[in-house]
């Protein structure tokens, strides 16, 4: 099975020579990889992320850290899998690319391999509770494969859930991320060889979770420990709306403390 910081540039491999999908089908499903390859920033997930029912979760947080966000990771015993999360200023869109061993259907009809969600899901932000039922709209992105399948959501709840998860860690950690570049040899003779990329990705070192504190005024505000702080849209005071990159901040305690577990993650 491939394993994630290498699932973008696989499946991209794959797509070239997809049979089984119509022509309508590859270019929509192009259009969102493109998306992910050119403007999306990379993430290896923390391993198997499990949504923690019992943390405090808003539909708020599923803002994704940049405006196109891949997240690779471990989605199901056997099976792992990408989410290109794109922020489109009050909802994030989610398209789900899922990699598994044999016994999966894959894009082509077989077993085994790739499966693509034919739908994507689009999440209104709000201050609702993410653990509660929530509204989610549904677009048909490859729709002669949705003629082919009879799919529920409930198809679509682990990919869901393991994007949650990983939303859950950057909103209740204090977390630093540690870039992990392709080998540059490697890198040198795909692009000799006219094939796809390999990509940049950023681990995650979950450290602390963040104390909330009650501040003059009512609300809550996060421990000064050093952070990634998620991007977000800013309306400016003339009605012009524009976008804050996400970046880390060094809080007024230097360093990450208790640190839970190191992702290490390489391309192979």
């Amino acid at each position: 099975m491939i394993r994630p910081g290498n699932l973008l540039t696989s499946f991209m491999d794959t797509m070239k020579r997809t049979s089984g999908i119509s022509r309508n089908d590859i270019k929509a499903m192009r259009k969102r990889i493109d998306m992910a390859a050119t403007r999306g920033v990379k993430f290896i997930s923390p391993p198997a992320p499990i949504l923690d029912f019992d943390t405090p979760m808003l539909l708020s947080d599923f803002r994704p850290p940049y405006p196109v966000t891949v997240i690779e990771g471990d989605q199901l015993p056997g099976a792992c899998g990408l989410v290109i999360a794109h922020d489109t200023g009050d909802s994030v869109e989610l398209n789900f690319i899922t990699h598994a061993e044999a016994g999966t259907e894959t894009l082509s009809g077989g077993t085994g391999g790739w499966f693509v969600s034919p739908l994507m899901c689009r999440i209104p932000y709000s201050d609702a509770s993410a653990h509660d039922p929530y509204d989610m709209d549904v677009k048909i992105i490859l729709k002669e494969a949705m003629k082919e399948q009879d799919l529920s959501m409930d198809s679509y709840k682990p990919a869901i859930r393991f994007y949650a998860a990983v939303c859950q860690i950057l909103a209740n950690h204090n977390v630093e991320t540690s870039d992990v570049e392709p080998d540059a040899k490697a890198a040198r003779s795909r692009r000799i060889r006219g094939k796809a990329p390999l990509f940049t990705y950023k681990t995650l070192i979950i450290g602390a979770p963040k104390k909330r504190q009650v501040v003059r005024g009512g609300g809550t505000h996060a421990s000064p420990r050093s952070h990634l702080r998620r991007g977000f849209y800013r309306t400016s005071p003339k009605g012009v709306r524009h976008w804050v990159q996400a970046c880390m901040v060094k809080g007024e305690t230097p360093g990450f403390v208790h640190k839970d577990y190191q992702v290490e993650g390489g391309l192979k």
